[in-house]
């Protein structure tokens, strides 16, 4: 018995995943997309930029691209890669 419900749950699991997948193959099916790599994005920007249609100044928004607003831990150092801001700690009086 326990068998059985496990089997059936299973299947209904790869039914549920299968539809998701179709619909989500239906969506895309009439759709232009464009593959941008996180990594690479400021090479990849031109193309975006041209797949979007972007009009504007490209050089400008090319130099925007390279301020750094929330930057993250550097994990081999243990620091925080951004030298220039200095943030004030927030202390409440209660």
């Amino acid at each position: 018995m326990r068998l059985r419900r496990e089997k059936m749950e299973r299947k209904l699991a790869y039914e549920f995943i299968d539809t998701q997948n179709n619909n989500i193959e239906l969506l895309r099916k009439d759709k232009k997309y464009i593959n941008i790599q996180v990594e690479s994005f400021e090479n990849d920007f031109v193309n975006f930029w041209k797949f979007i249609g972007a009009e504007g100044d490209i050089e400008n928004a090319r130099e925007e691209l390279k301020i750094k607003y929330h930057e993250s831990i550097d994990l081999k150092t243990k620091k925080n890669t951004n030298n220039k801001r200095n943030f004030k700690k927030i202390t409440s009086k209660n």
